[in-house]
């Protein structure tokens, strides 16, 4: 099922976006660092990472006054995944950090594959 989804998300990726575009893979819930699925990077060859952030680690790339918020909003895509939002283990991954990030995500669109929009859209 999961194999299904990402060739169904990477299919809309090579129809959609362009080379040399900008991607971001993270949880649905960027407040938290529970997990990040950065081997998915390396299936996208022609995109590059539009974060400095490819893993989430609590307390860097959830912290207030981070640099994430500003990186989604440069992002040409972002692909949000749910799959370990349930995760939950005796370390600080639990603690939700900054809220900017997940409302900059938020204003994009509602899907989990988020295309930023132009503002003159």
């Amino acid at each position: 099922m999961y194999r299904d989804e990402v060739t169904e998300i990477f299919s809309a990726l090579d129809q959609a976006s362009t080379a040399g575009k900008s991607i971001f893979i993270g949880p649905v819930d960027l407040r938290r660092t529970n997990y990040s699925e950065t081997w998915l990077y390396h299936l996208l060859p022609n995109l590059v990472p539009a974060s400095y952030h490819l893993e989430m680690n609590p307390g860097l790339a959830n912290r207030d006054g981070g640099r994430l918020a500003e990186d989604l909003a440069q992002s040409d895509w972002l692909l949000l995944i749910n799959r370990f939002d349930g995760w939950n283990e005796p370390n600080d991954s639990v603690l939700h950090g900054a809220s900017e990030p997940t409302a900059v995500a938020a204003e994009t669109l509602t899907y989990q594959l988020l295309r930023k929009c132009s503002s003159s859209s």
